[in-house]
């Protein structure tokens, strides 16, 4: 009679269990500190809200099933329900500021008018528009190994639902980053020396 040691997929990933938190405990950690750096060269962000950047990343629901989705089983589910808790808990996200049609008083004066009603945007401020460009920032720099975002907000800022006050204010930290807009639209962003510099010196 032969004993299989073949592992079914669950077994696979409760043998590795430890490992794939581990893992996310460490990219935890990586991030933040990223998002610490870029945080302090844009300037204008309290340091303690650097210092509990995603703090809830650290809960159970969100660190738990984001260590399984990137490093274990792909629970769709599961992801879904820590990054509905990461939006909730975290004002740096833009779709933390959007407003239900249930808490829109002028939805039912709109029906009609397509799907815009439906949501209201929020203008984002000041302090969590920053430190969402930090973060946006720390991500291209695990992503790619460079805090240079400008083409990555070119192209995919336009599908952005930002309010523009919002949008105004990213612009702003993205100067005092040292970016320049190369038009007047307001996704033509383009690396000056100064943020040059920065990026080349800071590892």
């Amino acid at each position: 009679m032969k004993v299989s040691l073949k592992l079914d997929a669950d077994d696979q990933e409760n043998d590795r269990s430890v490992m794939i938190y581990w893992k996310q405990f460490k990219s935890l950690v990586f991030h933040k500190w990223h998002v610490l750096k870029a945080g302090l060269m844009i300037g204008n962000i309290p340091l303690w809200r650097l210092i509990i950047h995603d703090w809830s990343k650290f809960t159970p629901v969100e660190f738990v099933n984001y260590a399984r989705f990137k490093y274990g089983r792909k629970d769709t589910a599961g992801w879904a329900r820590a990054w509905l808790h990461h939006l909730h808990h975290n004002p740096h996200h833009p779709e933390h500021w959007i407003l239900s049609w249930r808490g829109n008083p002028d939805f039912y004066n709109s029906i009609g008018k397509g799907i815009a009603p439906f949501i209201t945007m929020l203008s984002m401020p000041e302090t969590y528009a920053r430190e969402m460009v930090a973060d946006m920032m720390a991500t291209s720099k695990e992503v790619t190994g460079s805090y240079d975002i400008a083409v990555w907000l070119n192209e995919n800022g336009p599908k952005m639902r930002l309010h523009d006050g919002t949008i105004a204010r990213l612009g702003k930290a993205m100067v005092d980053a040292g970016y320049y807009f190369t038009d007047n639209s307001p996704w033509s962003y383009m690396a000056g020396n100064k943020f040059k510099w920065w990026n080349l010196e800071v590892k």
